[in-house]
């Protein structure tokens, strides 16, 4: 059975947890809680505090990684809630007529097999809810969103749109660097005075990742370069070290926060507390999804 970014399981004791990435140890699912008894967690520091105290025994070492991280037991999972196998929701008033566009929209103009994803996926939607869409990407996928972000079919956050998503999730970076890149990222923004987050996902692609890791270190701070930037979940850049040397024949920056998503190419990047994993196929990997971990854009 396959398990896909954004995916969201039930377990027996009535937790929801959101699948991370596509690839995961066997009998296991790498996922972070979102509700745990009534509470619902939109940061990753609130999420792994709760798996620190409640969930400890699904920690679980993954090779291709190079840590431990939450991993729910598939013998635990009482219900799977697919993302590219639920449309939007019938009988939400404003929420579902504007998802229901958009999918229709991302379909038609961009050719893109899209679900929903988030609050819309389990089921506990308001008339303030965010539109999640998880797509399968394609060629063309990131050229056909830039022109509807030309035509101003999807818009940038406004800055009172800003502030709400920088108020739910503000780990990681500035308030400064979150406006710009928010500013400026296509894959988040507003559509028909509602807001939305696309992940665009290609687990074949991710397939790349899964080299088994041979050591893990931190570095107090790392200066990279992007060389080729990435709009897709997860978002994998190529960049160059400006400091510390790093021994490798390619040095990677990966994430799977739509936050640091569509950096640009050239940016020159502060990364505090960085965690680095050295491969067996000659390459190292920066992981920017480490809840210490502190980015700042340079240029």
């Amino acid at each position: 059975m396959q398990y896909l970014e954004g995916d969201c399981l039930q377990l027996s004791d009535g937790s929801l947890w959101v699948v991370k990435g596509s690839y995961h140890p066997p009998k296991r699912i790498i996922a972070l809680p979102r509700l745990v008894n009534g509470r619902k967690l939109k940061r990753v520091d609130e999420a792994l505090s709760v798996v620190h105290r409640y969930y400890r025994h699904f920690m679980t070492y993954v090779n291709f990684i190079g840590r431990a991280v939450p991993a729910v037991p598939e013998a635990l999972i009482k219900k799977h809630l697919r993302v590219l196998s639920t449309p939007c929701p019938k009988g939400l008033g404003k929420v579902g007529e504007l998802c229901s566009d958009l999918l229709n929209t991302l379909s038609t103009v961009c050719g893109l097999k899209c679900g929903v994803a988030g609050s819309l996926l389990y089921g506990a939607v308001t008339e303030h809810s965010d539109i999640d869409i998880v797509c399968i990407d394609n060629s063309s996928a990131y050229d056909c969103l830039n022109n509807l972000r030309k035509n101003y079919v999807l818009k940038p956050f406004s800055y009172s749109d800003f502030l709400i998503e920088y108020t739910n999730v503000s780990e990681g970076l500035s308030f400064n660097d979150h406006l710009r890149l928010s500013t400026n990222r296509i894959t988040q923004g507003v559509f028909k005075s509602r807001r939305y987050t696309l992940r665009l996902i290609d687990p074949l692609r991710e397939q790349a990742l899964q080299v088994p890791c041979l050591l893990s270190y931190r570095v107090a701070q790392v200066i990279a370069k992007i060389e080729s930037t990435d709009y897709r979940t997860p978002s994998i850049y190529t960049v160059e070290v400006i400091r510390p040397q790093i021994t490798a024949e390619k040095v990677l920056m990966v994430t799977f926060r739509v936050r640091y998503t569509e950096i640009p190419k050239e940016s020159l990047i502060l990364i505090n507390n960085a965690f680095i994993t050295k491969r067996q196929d000659g390459s190292a990997v920066i992981s920017l999804d480490i809840p210490d971990t502190y980015v700042k854009i340079l240029t």
